[in-house]
């Protein structure tokens, strides 16, 4: 982190190391998976989601209010649970 000068480091909220990795690592025929099994996983994903949101005229969650987040996911169960440090303003943003 020192090619960041302090006050523009200052308004990053998350700071990870991320080792190098070497281009042999990169550039290796692996297999992974299809794009055509990944579509159908996101569209499934996104008909659940607007499921969800279908009596609250939205259709993402960076729509939601506080009020429906409150009511759509137990935050602060969440927070407990994961061991988290969060103040009202962090998870209310």
């Amino acid at each position: 982190m020192s090619k960041v000068s302090g006050p523009l480091l200052d308004r990053i909220d998350i700071h990870i190391e991320v080792p190098s990795v070497k281009y042999k690592d990169l550039s290796d025929e692996v297999s992974g998976e299809k794009s055509e099994v990944i579509r159908s996983r996101v569209m499934q994903a996104k008909e659940i989601q607007l499921a969800r949101f279908k009596d609250d005229g939205i259709f993402a969650n960076s729509q939601m209010s506080h009020k429906l987040a409150r009511r759509q996911y137990n935050i602060g169960a969440w927070i407990g649970i994961c061991g988290c440090n969060l103040t009202n303003p962090t998870w209310l943003k």
